[in-house]
């Protein structure tokens, strides 16, 4: 989780946050926190159509976030992202939304436990049943809630419950200069590359 305070909870723009990741990543070696384990990335329909999140690195899981707008670009920035070798998520799902369009894209759906009831959820995974999805119940907070999900088939688990966000800072950077230059590169406005 991002946090941009010592207040242990998000408060800002999400694509302000999933582009500080982006450079903390490229330039700090993030991935020296994740023991190799998936990082899921909060992304803007933005950082979808842009061309920032050709940089990362696997194991990255691209969230498609319930606020965007599914549209042809949308779904062919997936396409590409998922040929590049990121998996994607969808964010907040609910049953005949606007990520349907994704559905065959994704490899993980996330599940509000606090929004839906359990003949909800039984539906979404009514849905689910037979694809390659993998179901993530989000938002767990108690263990009645763990609990809960475990029985109704929910393989991963997210929420307060498990664990709160724990907050590192990043003291002196360290920059990787091929990196760096990467992210300059990429960062520039589009007709000055092509000058």
């Amino acid at each position: 989780m991002s946090r941009s305070s010592r207040s242990n909870r998000f408060a800002g723009d999400s694509r302000h946050a999933t582009n500080g990741i982006i450079t903390d990543w490229l330039l700090d070696g993030l991935g020296s926190l994740t023991a190799g384990q998936p990082v899921f990335l909060n992304c803007t329909r933005e950082d979808l159509t842009g061309d920032l999140t050709g940089l990362l690195p696997l194991p990255i899981v691209i969230e498609v976030l319930e606020s965007v707008q599914v549209d042809e670009w949308v779904v062919d920035a997936c396409r590409r992202i998922r040929a590049f070798g990121h998996g994607i998520a969808l964010d907040g799902f609910e049953l005949y939304g606007v990520q349907d369009d994704l559905l065959d894209l994704a490899s993980y759906v996330k599940v509000d436990f606090q929004l839906w009831g359990e003949l909800q959820r039984q539906e979404i995974i009514a849905r689910l049943r037979g694809t390659r999805v993998r179901l993530i119940a989000e938002k767990i907070e108690t263990r009645e809630e763990l609990r809960s999900a475990r029985d109704e088939g929910f393989q991963l688990f997210q929420g307060y419950y498990l664990s709160r966000p724990l907050l590192l800072s990043k003291g002196a950077r360290r920059h990787r200069w091929l990196n760096h230059l990467r992210l300059r590169w990429h960062s520039r406005p589009r007709h000055s590359r092509l000058k």
